[in-house]
Parts: C-alpha cells; structure tokens; sequence
C-alpha cells in the first residue's frame, strides 16, 4: 500500500533521497548532500540543518540524541544533537592527513578509523579523542592500537558496540577492539573473514551476530558468527546468497530483510523486490519470502528503497524519490 505522502524536496539540487533512517520516532533523510531533514511521524518536516559539508550516502550511529555521520572516502564526521529539536546543532570535524573509513562514539570517547598511505601501502590506524562539541570542535586526537605487517584487517565501514567491546566490520576481516580503559584501546583479534563482504552488524542473543551485506558486490548477503570470547567464528553462510539487502528490520527473534532478486525482468535491468522473514532463535531459517509491488531499475536512484522501519504489524518503505510504501510483516 502506498502512502499517501511524499518526503522529495523539489526545490533540492539533486532528485532524489539517498540517507533515511528512523530513530525515536523521528525520520532522519538526506537529499541535498549538504542538509539533514528531519519530520515527524507524520512526515511533517521538523527541522532543516546545514551540515557544513557533503555527505552523500553517509555511514551512520545514533547514540543518545546524537546523530554521528561519517562521509564514504571522505575526511569529515558530523555529530548533531537534536535534543533541542527547535535549535539542533552540528559540530563538524576534518582530518587534514589520510582518509576516514570508520567511526563511532563509545565510553564518552569518539573512535576513528583512519586510512593512510606510507611507503606506498595503504595502512588502516585507529584514532581516539573526546566528541568534539561547540565548544572543543577539535579536541586532542591520539593515535592508538599500531598497525604491524600481520594485521589483517582493513577499512571498517559499520561496527557493533557490545559493551566495552567494539566490533569493527571490515570487508574481509572483523578487529575486535577492548575500550575498558576508554583512552587506551587494546586490539583483541583481527580475524580474516572470506567472503564477507561490506556488512552492517546485527547483534543477536546467545554471543551470535549476523552481518548484512549492503555494499559491494560480493552477493553473499547474510553471515552468522559466533562471537563468545571473541573468537568469531563463522557458524553459516549465503543465507539469501546472489540477493542485494535493501533494508532490515529486527523484531524480537525475528529478522525481516527487504531484497533483490538479480534475475532480471524480461532480460532488462530491472529487479523484483521481497520481502523474506528470518527465524534468529537459532540457525538462522527462512519463515517466508514474498513479492512487494516495488521494481528496482538498475542506474535510477530514484527507485532504490533507502529507508525501512517498523510501525506496528508493518514495515515502512521509503524510496529515493519520496514514495512511501507499507507493508505487512504477516505471511
């Protein structure tokens, strides 16, 4: 069922939604590069923000009333709290040397993963300072954790934060990081993952975490790990394998993935979307996989869902030219 509302700024420079995520009943999307919107449950626009800089498909955490945004093969974050709704704030940080690929807030601390180049190798450091704030933008930054000829692991884009235990997501590897002395981090593990592909963390119960994979073409979909003691160990694999993820959505013991089929439709570069329930209890196991009215064509943004959150028995679909889908999470 579509809904009859519409989130696309016309008056925007670009046509299209690329970031939508909800948080605390409140829809946080991107369309101009440079402005966070951010509207009601009605989908009422709440607040326009200027973010100081462009961040185009940005990597993401919600911490508290913060909202970190970190720029894909950029130098800036962006924190903005929007405790005060009426009188949101931005404070914007650069790094002057080496790219950022990962970051996070935890222990009161800001958490940077950094990729710099020596001696024509690209190396992979981890970065710690205080957040900044409008009044200390740049706090002190200490280079934690060196890099050393075996470590394995490489650009973190997502990572899980379990306690005093950070979990960084990398393409082809997972670092396990220790913050119990915050300022002090220590390097657990730095495990070598084939085909893991570039994936978003989600924790499950019983030490177990999945890893969607939501960028790059490895097609591999959804990893399970065990992650007791910090062994990570791989339990199953391709669980809708040759299958792009679109959006999730975890309720209790069960994981609704919304995804592609890259079989295409009458041999055009169009793709029908589904929407499959994933019992988590356990191993994971597909409940049920069905059709969604909605059809991905290949190179039109416009048409790719960017947003998906639960309201009730239903997901909310939100596509990147505004259209807002809603669909029953009942077989």
């Amino acid at each position: 069922m579509i809904i009859q509302a519409n989130i696309l700024n016309t008056d925007y420079n670009r046509d299209w939604i690329h970031f939508i995520q909800w948080y605390q009943n409140l829809l946080f999307s991107i369309q101009e590069d440079t402005i966070l919107d951010i509207w009601d449950t009605n989908f009422k626009k709440i607040a326009s923000i200027e973010l100081g800089g462009r961040f185009y498909e940005p990597n993401f955490q919600f911490v508290d009333q913060k909202l970190v945004l970190i720029a894909k093969r950029g130098s800036r974050i962006a924190i903005i709290d929007f405790e005060n709704l009426e009188n949101p704030t931005v404070v914007l940080q650069k790094t002057e040397n080496g790219f950022i690929k990962g970051a996070c807030i935890a222990q009161h601390k800001l958490y940077t993963q950094i990729s710099e180049t020596h001696k024509d190798k690209i190396h992979f450091n981890f970065r710690v300072s205080d957040i900044p704030t409008l009044e200390n933008p740049n706090p002190e930054i200490n280079y934690v954790i060196p890099v050393t000829e075996d470590d394995v692991y490489n650009g973190a884009f997502y990572n899980q934060i379990v306690k005093d235990t950070i979990y960084w997501i990398n393409q082809n590897s997972i670092f396990v990081m220790d913050i119990t002395n915050p300022d002090d981090p220590q390097k657990i593990a730095a495990k070598k993952i084939v085909d893991n592909g570039i994936g978003y963390p989600v924790l499950l119960t019983d030490n177990r975490m999945l890893v969607l994979e939501i960028g790059g073409d490895a097609w591999i979909a959804v990893n399970h790990f065990d992650i007791s003691n910090n062994n990570i160990k791989k339990i199953s694999k391709g669980i809708l394998k040759n299958h792009c993820i679109r959006g999730w959505e975890l309720i209790d013991q069960t994981l609704y993935i919304i995804h592609l089929d890259f079989k295409r439709i009458n041999k055009e570069r169009k793709y029908k979307t589904y929407i499959s329930s994933i019992d988590v209890s356990g191993n994971p196991t597909i409940n049920y996989t069905k059709e969604l009215p909605i059809i991905e064509v290949y190179g039109e943004d416009s048409s790719t869902i960017y947003g998906c959150y639960r309201t009730g028995e239903s997901l909310i679909l939100i596509q990147g030219n505004g259209e807002i889908h809603e669909v029953s999470i009942k077989n």
